[in-house]
């Protein structure tokens, strides 16, 4: 699936959904770039993007495998190869 965002003048294009989970009316899915969308309403938006700065390769930027939600509502996001992440849904803090 591939997933068109416009964030100000920029493009962002979001290729193949990994996982996805469903909360409420909310669609939460980690993608193959790293990110962490919320594909739920009419238009996507990034909740997070788990991708390091000038990271080569899977090894270093990391491989989204699943998502699913933790205490408090935060988001649980497992990285194969840099463990688990806990991602908070308003603010995207990570």
């Amino acid at each position: 699936m591939l997933l068109t965002i416009r964030l100000s003048h920029n493009l962002i294009l979001i290729n193949l959904i990994l996982s996805y989970y469903l909360i409420s009316d909310e669609v939460y899915a980690v993608t193959k770039d790293s990110l962490v969308v919320n594909v739920g309403g009419c238009h996507p938006i990034v909740v997070a993007d788990l991708k390091p700065r000038g990271c080569h390769g899977i090894t270093q930027c990391g491989a989204l495998t699943s998502v699913r939600t933790g205490p408090q509502g935060v988001l649980l996001v497992v990285d194969a190869n840099r463990g688990l992440f806990q991602i908070n849904t308003k603010s995207g803090k990570v």
